[in-house]
């Protein structure tokens, strides 16, 4: 077998029996990466598997660097949350405010909560 990496389709490559993620970055990124070219392990050996997450890192990466071209070019921080959360979305993450998650833990909390020493002991008399 020989050692030379095998570039499977835009962007995958097999290693050994290990999948890397190889590809350009895109020139619109140059001023804020400094990397020509993304070359990451998947730490993956299943060629599905290799392909979900070098999609994921490239949404990954591409948000990254809009978020940091945004903030270089005086754009909105507004366009880079909007940006993210559809970034989420795509990995099945729904954006949640923190009110609303901080809403949820107090009912979940109030559901679970174990009644002290005291009131167990007057629940008994009753």
């Amino acid at each position: 077998m020989s050692d030379k990496p095998t570039t499977l389709s835009d962007g995958l490559e097999l290693r050994g029996r290990m999948y890397y993620a190889r590809f350009r970055v895109p020139s619109r990124y140059h001023q804020v990466e400094t990397r020509r070219e993304v070359n990451n392990s998947l730490k993956t050996r299943d060629r599905r598997q290799a392909r979900v997450k070098l999609e994921q890192m490239r949404t990954q990466l591409e948000m990254q660097w809009e978020t940091l071209l945004a903030e270089k070019e005086g754009r909105s921080t507004v366009d880079s949350f909007i940006q993210m959360t559809h970034f989420l979305e795509t990995l099945s993450l729904p954006f949640r405010p923190l009110q609303n998650f901080a809403e949820h833990r107090q009912r979940t909390a109030r559901r679970h909560a174990v009644p002290d020493r005291e009131d167990r002991r007057f629940r008994h008399n009753i």
